[in-house]
């Protein structure tokens, strides 16, 4: 039977990338006609930009409910369970499908019980995610549960062939993994000429992930050759007191900005000399689609997914190993030295920014999610 619902579970919506992925690929499902239903604990949801409310779709909203007994993550899954079995109640299961973007493993065990077919986005490389992971115990655990639980899904979409080898090692049916790359660009930017500052930027969570102290680190040894430069970083979270305490011990707060979270980035995009990525880790890395989309040379760290797929191994931008100091700051000095060929390098990359189009995107998970229902097993 054809897909006629897809019920997509996403309790907390965050800011950055995953929020702009979900608005996009839901008004393309929604001009398809086929009813969506997103099942959230969240009004923070940019309703603004969605297709205006129709018999297509639906926001199965509730108040969050603070507990102090659990995380904020698992009481957020667990409020989001209690709306998706009632959801799953009034569902025809032969026509409709589960789709879970965050903390899949409660709604994979529901579609179980429930024998309703579910498909769960995995945006990250699990294996590096663990190697870098504070809490060893904590995250053992959590590795092992979440690929127990995950070999009970009909279908997996990861948002890069790094993730999905990752998670393949894993998996008993390698079948059901589909690699699929983010539907993130409304369209290719046609630039022309403009002017860049004695700027470096970098976008993203403060956090242990985006590893921002060591690219801080990084900038205090270029700016001694290039002292006019500054480092402006966009975005906040966690780690914004230790990021900040270590600005005023090198002395670099005449030198470094924190501009916060800001709607529009394609200014600080468009005005930037360079465009680094410097993460432990990551499963895509839509910043660098937004650098390479507004003609800015890319330095990323060497993940094993993500960036260095963006950028082609290199030939769209450059690549450096993952906390390595010296080549990190020699490739920084050699860009701006030969910017000439640092711009050669990002209209290469831009040669390939059709992959990550809006229509291009939502039309491959589409077929994977009729794919999934339609198919006895994958």
């Amino acid at each position: 039977m054809k897909l006629k619902k897809i019920i997509i579970v996403y309790p907390s919506f965050e800011r950055g990338g995953i929020e702009n992925i979900l608005v996009n690929l839901i008004n393309e499902l929604v001009r398809k006609k086929i009813l969506v239903e997103i099942i959230t604990i969240s009004n923070k949801l940019k309703s603004s930009q969605l297709l205006k409310p129709s018999k297509y779709l639906y926001i199965n909203y509730t108040k969050e409910k603070k507990t102090i007994f659990l995380s904020n993550r698992i009481n957020l899954a667990l409020q989001a369970a209690k709306l998706l079995i009632k959801s799953i109640n009034k569902t025809n299961h032969k026509s409709s499908i589960i789709f879970s973007m965050q903390s899949s493993m409660i709604p994979i065990l529901i579609s179980k019980f429930y024998k309703i077919k579910i498909v769960a986005r995995n945006a990250e490389d699990p294996i590096s995610s663990f190697r870098y992971s504070g809490k060893k115990i904590y995250s053992s655990a959590i590795f092992l549960l979440r690929f127990f639980i995950y070999n009970l899904s009909d279908g997996i979409i990861t948002n890069s062939y790094g993730s999905k080898k990752s998670l393949g090692l894993f998996l008993l049916n390698k079948r059901k993994i589909c690699a699929i790359y983010n539907p993130y660009l409304k369209k290719i930017n046609i630039i022309k000429k403009n002017i860049k500052k004695k700027q470096i930027l970098a976008v993203g969570r403060f956090c242990r992930q985006k590893n921002f102290e060591f690219l801080i680190k990084a900038f205090d040894i270029f700016s001694k050759k290039n002292p006019d430069y500054k480092l402006i970083l966009l975005g906040d979270g966690e780690y914004r007191q230790r990021i900040k305490k270590l600005i005023i011990s090198l002395n670099l707060s005449k030198k470094i900005v924190l501009k916060g979270w800001v709607k529009d980035t394609n200014k600080f995009f468009l005005e930037s000399k360079l465009f680094m990525i410097p993460s432990l880790y990551e499963g895509l890395g839509n910043v660098v689609i937004d650098a390479l989309n507004n003609n800015t040379p890319v330095i990323a760290s060497k993940c094993k997914s993500g960036p260095r797929e963006i950028i082609k191994e290199g030939m769209g931008g450059y690549l450096v190993d993952v906390n390595n100091l010296d080549q990190t700051t020699d490739r920084m000095n050699y860009c701006i030295d030969n910017y000439k060929e640092a711009i050669f390098k990002t209209r290469y990359g831009r040669l390939y920014l059709n992959r990550f189009l809006i229509k291009k995107g939502s039309e491959l998970y589409l077929n994977f999610l009729n794919k999934v229902l339609t198919t006895k097993k994958l």
